[in-house]
């Protein structure tokens, strides 16, 4: 019995373990160039995508006003995931480009083991992990400048709680115009909008201002408003009850 032990565990040490041993390591070499050239490159496709769309936001803003204020969308690296972004932006991150494979580990080894470490790990929880790291929006910070006439610029997320109702609900409003002109941008399209309790808390003169914009979209708009609104609104619209 001894014997026969000791002729399977040299047969295990010889052929088959060694067999599994390269084998899982050929998996996982295999897993992570297909990690980096296809989840890696698609994270980058969707963040370079994601920078296009809100380059157009911001040039159909350029030049509008809102009472005093103009408005520019702004996106940024998220401050916790910097290392992490500038490996899945780095022009070495391309699909295909395995000629620089080599560069590429040496430049960012640690963060493609952590990054794909958190991604397999099965002790955490699966949708937790996916949310925070294979969505290219957590890897990025949103926030509106607020421009005045006089130039002074101001970031929406840190006024946000000192300003006035129809100064809060202003940027609202302004990005979802914004998002409706791009989204409608390019072939025929009915562009229409819906507004319920539309510009409740804003004032005439950035009430003017956001249905000149939407007028200038070629907007179809449907909207419910408080009476107080109904004057200044009922002159840019061609039905009113």
């Amino acid at each position: 019995i001894i014997g026969d032990y000791f002729a399977e565990r040299e047969k295990l040490t010889r052929s088959d373990l060694v067999k599994y041993e390269d084998q899982v390591t050929r998996n996982r070499e295999n897993c992570e160039i297909e990690f980096r050239e296809n989840f890696l490159a698609k994270m980058r496709e969707n963040i370079e995508r994601a920078k296009d769309i809100f380059t157009k936001l911001n040039r159909s803003l350029k030049g509008i006003y809102y009472g005093n204020d103009s408005y520019k969308f702004e996106l940024t690296p998220n401050a916790n995931k910097s290392k992490l972004y500038e490996m899945i932006t780095s022009n070495v991150n391309v699909a295909g480009m395995t000629l620089f494979s080599q560069l590429f580990d040496e430049d960012y080894h640690e963060e493609m083991e952590e990054l794909f470490a958190k991604l397999t790990d099965s002790s955490l929880d699966g949708d937790t992990v996916l949310s925070e790291y294979a969505d290219y929006r957590s890897y990025l910070d949103y926030d509106i400048l607020v421009v005045s006439r006089d130039g002074k610029t101001q970031r929406f997320s840190k006024t946000y709680g000192e300003k006035s109702g129809g100064e809060t609900q202003t940027p609202y409003y302004v990005a979802i115009a914004a998002s409706f002109a791009q989204m409608y941008s390019g072939g025929e399209t009915v562009r229409l909008i819906l507004f319920d309790e539309a510009f409740n808390n804003m004032d005439d003169d950035r009430i003017e201002s956001m249905m000149k914009f939407l007028r200038e979209q070629k907007f179809q708009i449907i909207l419910a408003a408080p009476p107080a609104r109904a004057e200044i609104i009922g002159q840019y619209v061609t039905t009113f009850d």
